[in-house]
């Protein structure tokens, strides 16, 4: 099943149109208010690498209320551009704003990209592809200043369709991949277009669990984990996005998504677990168990893991509090392959040497075994 994910973050929607929308409001045009409804593709798990075609079992992206998002819309000669600032509603469904509609006559081509903001990008721009004459074929977007490992999830627009209401399911639509026409309606104030999203990153699903043999001695409670890209802090991206009329995917090619680095260095960590005040550590066990999940540049490879914990005694007795680790790997040994959409699900084993588990007190920085599953 496709599933959505909850992205509580802002959208820029990038529009093509033909004529229909002014860059500055106009007293001949309607002011119609649009309402736009984000719904995701789902991740691929690496190990199987099977995606969905259509979007059969979809569910909406949950938007916190009062995020905005801002789009622009240009029409096919691209000589002006409309910007316009939406907002989510109450229900964390659907983005909303107000435009104004000079010529329903010719339909528009909707290109879009989530999120931008403070911590993500507002540099995003789209222009036409060698050997493409109009937006209705596809578009080249580029993407500036993103960061190299981020918590949220960067996606692009991958698909449209006209909606009949907020509540109309989106089975009841033709709503296909690799389709990005739209036409407003001559005799309608209020709009609900569908948008469909794909991933712009791979995903790292950090699962954890200590061995056997230390299980027998000792117990780790962790308390914080963070992770960090080592070789860049920014990246740059373009998206190749070719419009289908078979519900194929619009992001083909051996490489629809290119990252370069922009600024190198080692990036800004992302917190992938935190004890909650007032709450429990996490206790490490024998079996695996979900940590967190964070979004990787596909041209990233090399991460350190820095982790906060306490040691603990079969009995429960405190052992040793505070204690830190720091572990490098890199995804490119780890992995399969390295693709927007993949989530590579890292499986680390904290493997501490006998001489740390009967030391006293505790040594630092236990190893740790990476594979991917």
């Amino acid at each position: 099943m496709l599933t959505y994910f909850a992205i509580a973050c802002s959208l820029l929607i990038i529009a093509s149109l033909s004529a229909c929308t002014s860059e500055t409001d106009s007293a001949g045009g309607d002011t119609r208010t649009v309402l736009m409804m984000p719904f995701s593709q789902r991740l691929c798990d690496a190990e199987t690498g099977m995606r969905r075609v259509l979007p059969t079992g979809f569910t909406p992206v949950a938007m916190a209320p009062g995020t905005s998002m801002i789009g622009f819309f240009t029409p096919n000669s691209g000589q002006s551009v409309a910007a316009r600032i939406f907002t989510s509603e109450e229900d964390s469904q659907h983005w909303m704003t107000n435009i104004t509609v000079d010529d329903t006559s010719e339909p528009c081509y909707i290109y879009g990209f989530m999120p931008v903001g403070a911590e993500t990008t507002t540099d995003v721009s789209i222009s036409l592809p060698g050997g493409m004459t109009s937006y209705r074929q596809g578009a080249l977007m580029s993407i500036g200043n993103l960061k190299a490992l981020s918590a949220k999830d960067p996606c692009v627009v991958v698909g449209v369709k006209k909606g009949s209401s907020l509540t109309a399911p989106i089975e009841d639509t033709d709503i296909r991949q690799g389709q990005f026409a739209y036409t407003f309606e001559a005799a309608t104030r209020q709009e609900y277009v569908y948008m469909l999203f794909d991933h712009v990153m791979e995903a790292l699903d950090v699962q954890m669990k200590v061995s056997s043999s230390y299980s027998l001695l000792r117990q780790i409670r962790l308390k914080e984990l963070q992770i960090v890209p080592l070789t860049a802090k920014t990246v740059d991206a373009t998206v190749h996005i070719t419009a289908t009329d078979d519900g194929t995917t619009p992001l083909t090619g051996s490489s629809p998504v290119a990252f370069s680095v922009k600024t190198a260095g080692e990036g800004e960590p992302v917190r992938l677990y935190k004890t909650a005040e007032g709450g429990d550590d996490c206790l490490l066990t024998t079996d695996y168990q979900q940590v967190g999940t964070c979004f990787a540049a596909t041209n990233i490879t090399r991460f350190r893991m820095a982790a906060t914990y306490d040691v603990y005694d079969r009995a429960g007795n405190l052992i040793r509090e505070g204690c830190s680790a720091e572990n490098t790997f890199n995804l490119g040994v780890v992995a399969t392959e390295l693709k927007p959409g993949v989530k590579h699900h890292l499986l680390i084993e904290v493997n501490p040497t006998f001489l740390y588990v009967l030391s006293d007190p505790d040594l630092d920085n236990p190893t740790f075994t990476v594979t991917n599953n």
